[in-house]
């Protein structure tokens, strides 16, 4: 059960989300959080998002929010850009 919630802004959107194409990193930020190893240090958060440096996920949901084109909006043929929401358990 999620017992507190942290809002963080991206400080850096070009490191907003993590993921390379070798898989060594995948998580937030450069440095802030990292699914892989298990680390955390703020940098391109404005808000800690954990007072340790090391943490273990237990479960996790990734959900992808897409922006709906109404009929007659004349965007039919453009790619809506996509918001991903993770939350942590």
């Amino acid at each position: 059960q999620l017992k507190t919630t942290i809002m963080g802004r991206v400080r850096n959107p070009n490191c907003a989300i993590r993921d390379t194409v070798s898989k060594q990193w995948v998580g937030f930020g450069v440095g802030d959080l990292h699914f892989l190893d298990g680390s955390c240090s703020p940098n391109d958060y404005d808000a800690k998002i954990l007072d340790s440096s090391r943490y273990i996920v237990e479960d996790y949901e990734v959900f992808q929010i897409l922006n709906k084109v109404k009929p007659g909006s004349g965007m039919k043929d453009r790619p809506s850009k996509p918001t991903s929401i993770f939350g942590f358990m």
